[in-house]
C-alpha cells in the first residue's frame, strides 16, 4: 500500500483571508455606487 498523507485541514487564517480579500478589494467600489455621499467622508 502506497504511502498517502492524508489532507491537511486548512487553518483558519488561510479560510479567513479570502473574504477579506475580497472586501478589501470591492467594498470601496460598492459604497462609491450605493452610497455616494457616505463614500466621500474621509477614512481615519
Amino acid at each position: 500500500m502506497a504511502n498517502q498523507e492524508t489532507p491537511r485541514k486548512k487553518t483558519y487564517r488561510e479560510t479567513d483571508s479570502v473574504w477579506k480579500d475580497l472586501l478589501n478589494r470591492y467594498f470601496p467600489d460598492f459604497l462609491l455606487f450605493f452610497f455616494p455621499k457616505t463614500y466621500q467622508i474621509p477614512h481615519l
